[in-house]
This record gives C-alpha cells, sequence and structure tokens, in this order.
C-alpha cells in the first residue's frame, strides 16, 4: 500500500524485466490508470515503444549491477509528445547477494524543463538586444554600482569594461549635473516615478566631458524591493556642439 501511494514514479522488476511491483504514480505517468494490474507483465510487452537505449541501460544494470541515473531525459511518448523524465535506476539483490532485479525511480519534469528553456531563450534574446544595441546600456545597483556595461557605453566613457563595472554612475557624472541625477533616482527607489529622463554630462576617463541623453527605469525582484536600474546613454555631444 505505502508503494502504491508513493509521491514518485517508482517500478520494481525482476532479473527479466517483469513487473514484480508498481506506484500508481509511475502508472499515472505513463498514461495508465492508476490500478492498472502489472504484477508478472514484461515491461517491454506493456511498454513496446521504450527506446533501445534505455533497454540497454536496463541490461546492462542488470548484468554490472551498476546505479544510475538522468536529471532530465528526453522520452517521445507515442502520440509523438516530447517529455523530459529525471529517473534513477538501482539493482536489488537477493539473499544470496546476487541481483534480482532493478528498482525504477522516475519523475516526469516537463514543466521546469520547458520553463529553463524558455528562461535561456529570454536571455540569449536580451544578451544579443543589450550587446548590440547601438546606444549605451549599462544595468547598475541601487548603489550605483556598474554591474554591466555594453560595448557601446565603454567606448563612449573610453573605458574598458573591468574598469567600468569598478566604477560608480555617480564617480563618472559631471559634478554640475550630479545633484539632478541623484534626484531622480531616489525618486525612483522611492516609487515615486517609474522612469526619467534627462540630459547630463558623463566624464570620459580623458576627463572630457560627454554629452548624453539618459533614459532609467528601475527593476524590482520579486518580493518589490529594488534590483538594479537599467540605463539607455545616447550620446548627443554632437548636437549640443
Amino acid at each position: 500500500t505505502a508503494l502504491k501511494q508513493a509521491p514518485l514514479g517508482i517500478a520494481i522488476f525482476d532479473r527479466d524485466m517483469r513487473y514484480l511491483a508498481a506506484s500508481s504514480r509511475f502508472l499515472t505517468e505513463q498514461g495508465l490508470p492508476g490500478d492498472t494490474p502489472l504484477v508478472g507483465r514484461l515491461h517491454y510487452d506493456v511498454f513496446p515503444e521504450v527506446p533501445d537505449h534505455w533497454r540497454a541501460i536496463h541490461a546492462r544494470a542488470l548484468r554490472d549491477g551498476a546505479e544510475q541515473s538522468h536529471e532530465a531525459d528526453p522520452y517521445v511518448r507515442p502520440d509523438g509528445r516530447r517529455e523530459w523524465v529525471r529517473w534513477s535506476l538501482r539493482p536489488w539483490r537477493a539473499d544470496d547477494g546476487e541481483i534480482g532485479g532493478l528498482v525504477l525511480y522516475t519523475e516526469y519534469v516537463t514543466p521546469s524543463v520547458e520553463a529553463r528553456a524558455r528562461l535561456e531563450a529570454a536571455e540569449a534574446r536580451y544578451r544579443a538586444v543589450f550587446d548590440q544595441a547601438a546606444m549605451g546600456v549599462a544595468r547598475v545597483s541601487p548603489e550605483g554600482r556598474f554591474l554591466e556595461v555594453n560595448d557601446r557605453f565603454c567606448a563612449m566613457m573610453r573605458y574598458d569594461r573591468d574598469e567600468l563595472r569598478g566604477l560608480t554612475f555617480q564617480q563618472i557624472t559631471h559634478p554640475d549635473d550630479l545633484e539632478t541625477n541623484l534626484a531622480y533616482s531616489h525618486a525612483l527607489l522611492a516609487g515615486e516615478i517609474e522612469t526619467y529622463s534627462v540630459e547630463k554630462r558623463y566624464v570620459t576617463k580623458q576627463g572630457q566631458a560627454l554629452w548624453n541623453h539618459l533614459t532609467v527605469s528601475l527593476v524590482r525582484d520579486g518580493a518589490g524591493a529594488p534590483d538594479y536600474f537599467v540605463s539607455i546613454v545616447d550620446d548627443i555631444s554632437a548636437r549640443k556642439r
């Protein structure tokens, strides 16, 4: 009864891969009713679509006694749907120490795998936009430290990426523009505004004042606390001249 109600898919086989027991979760995850009788039936008769590489894994475990596992193994169902399965397989031994069969643990992790894939795709799109933007782009901590900068911003400021990540926006803002910039930043952090745009001067590594049109928004974490600023910097020095 305890095995039947186990929260994971569990199946126990003899040396011929015939079922000795299985949890209801194992059955339902395979698309079968939870009370399907399996005892004595051959695994490959119940699921003839089992891929050859899994059959080889079963045979190797029975032969060598090696425990095996996979965090996210792809599995194509008969209807063509692709699922992802976390599984582990280990032999069980009889009283004489010989391998008596296998115990298989399974958990379908398709939602988490697909969510991770969507996140990775979104991050790749973000990275492409960030790196290839025609304007300077920076992620800045709530305290003002540069967390991430793109190539365009580095070129504008004449600093390399590591140098900028060791600085704050306060350090490279022209002294005459710093008070206004800080006032807007404090308003963002306080939730009084959602974004701001301002013309300001940065000071390049060579000490040159560089006019820019700066647009800043604030990203908050899941708890609503300030996480980082996103700054978009457009060089307008030619227009100012």
